[in-house]
């Protein structure tokens, strides 16, 4: 048998590098299980020395139907990309891969290898726009959306209540936090904050906690390559905000846009082009955090590892791994194909993040290996920044409705089948499984367990919890905005091209200057509109009959749950500005895209 399953690993494989034209993939979703646990096969060098697998075993190819979904997005962006001028040699190539794309959803017979080449190919498109590729006004960013609607953001990108808006409800809601006095670093006086809040005081706004801050401090390490052209420039920003004092609304005031102050880097919110670059700034290094860290980290990177450890160790009938399973559905192969597109050199994150692809990935690296499991427990990573009283804080509040729901479904889960906390710490295979993901031969999670184990059935549910709120609202939070928010360079640029401040007050060709080329842009545009815009499965709906005999009044009270915090958002969303991310049936089971 051994011989047999290395073979089929080593198939698995080649099919992986390329050989293969074709992969089977089952019609949808209908009998959820691991393969085999030796095809599961620690990998600690492709995004060293994150824990990865070696090749996605077949159990976890994604189904046709998720392709097909796929395929759909992929051939409406292209669509788009045929509409800007490119060159003939590129629209021959990938017009060539798209009717066969075109071809195999007719057909109901689409390829991993070729959604794969397209993706990566979406990351090289050729756009003509002469030999700088400089845009002379924001109307040329905009004309790049031809089939493709241009997104709302658009229209008020510039304003600051946009700008306060997405430290709370855009992609990466998870940066702000609470500050009683100012780091040393960014030594701002009260006379310049006042010239913001000319009725307050920084002294004011720090003694009675209304004072934030987001602080891009990861990035100071960041290496840009300099033979890289155009040249992008090393920003690692420092952001200040206030809480109105009496309608509590957040207000931006200050941005350094360095770590180190010179007596030239801060800028305050004056409304004028120094003003609207110094925020640029600020939302190039979030768009950078975000890609790299908060959705490529601690989403994507986090999640894997247990499910290599739950096929590993855990039987595929498992109380436990029969819970978690339809939450990693799609996950290591959309991981592996990531790796051979976006993160690989010359793909997305190359082409259009700040940093050097080494770079960019050992940041997320270290973030990740820097960030021990237990403080993923959604309701502590509020309480360590103190934000839970941050007014209109959309996606704290609609995540632990979410938070809530799923937890009440794992408690009850878990309680059938472990009466008390002696019940766990005798299950072999739960404590071994535990091993096997903090073992640096293993999943190399920092922090996880208590005392070597899993000592209660209250961490076992608390840490299923997070695993199934990370693989489903907590991917969803950060990836499905990129969609109307991300898709539009000039909003969150991916880097930025200028060097900030120069000498005497900037001009708009300074800021249009600091914006991505035009043909970076239409890349940014298709990457982020093929990644926020295909749902697949929907938080609480099971295979049919996949918890039979498993409590069905259980699993209707959580489907329940979900349902009304949906309902909630909907109305809060009545009288709030916006936040549709989490809004029902807008989020996935698993991290399949």
């Amino acid at each position: 048998m051994s011989g047999f399953l290395s073979k089929l690993a080593a198939g698995v494989e080649a099919i992986g590098e390329g050989l293969a034209d074709t992969v089977a993939l089952r019609e949808d979703s209908t009998g959820i299980h691991p393969c085999p646990a030796l095809l599961y096969e620690w990998d600690h060098t492709s995004v060293s020395p994150l824990a990865m697998v070696k090749f996605p075993p077949p159990c976890d190819f994604p189904s046709l139907n998720w392709a097909l979904a796929t395929a759909e997005t992929i051939l409406e962006s292209q669509a788009n990309a045929f509409e800007i001028e490119a060159s003939a040699e590129t629209r021959q190539e990938i017009e060539g891969h798209m009717t066969l794309l075109r071809e195999g959803v007719r057909k109901r017979e689409v390829s991993i290898p070729l959604l794969e080449t397209i993706v990566h190919g979406a990351a090289t498109f050729a756009v003509v726009k002469g030999a700088a590729d400089r845009p002379r006004s924001i109307d040329e960013y905009n004309q790049l959306f031809r089939l493709i609607a241009l997104p709302p953001i658009a229209k008020d990108y510039s304003s600051d209540d946009t700008f306060a808006h997405h430290r709370t409800a855009g992609p990466n809601p998870l940066m702000i936090r609470r500050i009683r006095t100012m780091p040393e670093n960014f030594p701002l006086p009260d006379a310049q904050f006042r010239q913001v809040l000319p009725d307050d005081s920084l002294a004011a706004a720090l003694a009675e906690g209304r004072a934030y801050l987001c602080d891009y401090e990861m990035l100071a390490d960041i290496v840009v390559d300099p033979t890289y052209l155009p040249v992008k420039y090393h920003y690692a920003p420092i952001a200040l905000f206030a809480a109105h004092k009496t309608t509590g609304a957040l207000i931006p005031v200050a941005i350094q846009t360095q770590q180190k102050p010179d007596g030239r880097n801060t800028f305050l919110a004056d409304g004028t082009p120094n003003w609207m670059i110094a925020k640029t700034i600020v939302q190039m290094a979030d768009t950078n955090v975000h890609q790299a860290v908060s959705h490529l980290g601690r989403t994507h990177f986090l999640i894997e590892p247990f499910i290599v450890a739950t096929a590993r160790t855990l039987g595929r009938e498992h109380c436990v791994s029969r819970l978690l399973w339809p939450h990693f559905e799609g996950t290591l192969m959309i991981n592996y194909l990531s790796g051979r597109t976006l993160i690989s050199p010359g793909g997305g994150v190359e082409q259009l993040l700040m940093g050097k692809l080494s770079s960019t990935t050992r940041m997320t690296a270290n973030q990740l290996l820097n960030y021990p499991i237990n403080q993923a427990f959604q309701p502590l990573t509020f309480a360590a920044r103190d934000v839970g009283d941050l007014k209109d804080y959309a996606y704290r509040d609609d995540s632990l409705l979410y938070w809530k729901a799923i937890g009440d479904w794992v408690k009850e889960y878990v309680e059938l089948f472990y009466s008390d906390n002696a019940k766990v710490q005798a299950d072999v295979a739960i404590q071994s499984w535990c091993t096997e993901l903090v073992s640096n031969s293993g999943g190399r999670v920092v922090g996880f367990g208590e005392s070597g184990g899993i000592q209660t059935r209250d961490y076992l549910i608390q840490a299923l919890t997070m695993i199934i709120f990370t693989s489903s609202v907590q991917h969803a939070a950060v990836n499905f905005p990129q969609l109307d928010l991300m898709t539009y360079a000039p909003n969150m640029p991916g880097a930025c091209y200028g060097q900030f401040p120069k000498a005497g007050p900037a001009t708009e060709q300074d800021y249009l200057d600091m914006l991505p080329p035009l043909h970076r842009a239409a890349i940014q545009m298709q990457i982020t509109y093929q990644l926020g815009s295909n749902h697949y499965t929907e938080l609480g709906q099971y295979p049919a009959n996949y918890f039979s005999g498993v409590g069905s009044e259980m699993l209707r009270r959580f489907q329940t749950a979900v349902a009304d915090a949906g309902t909630t958002i909907t109305a809060r969303n009545r009288v709030r500005p916006p936040y549709r991310t989490l809004e029902a049936g807008q989020i996935p089971q698993s991290i399949n895209v």
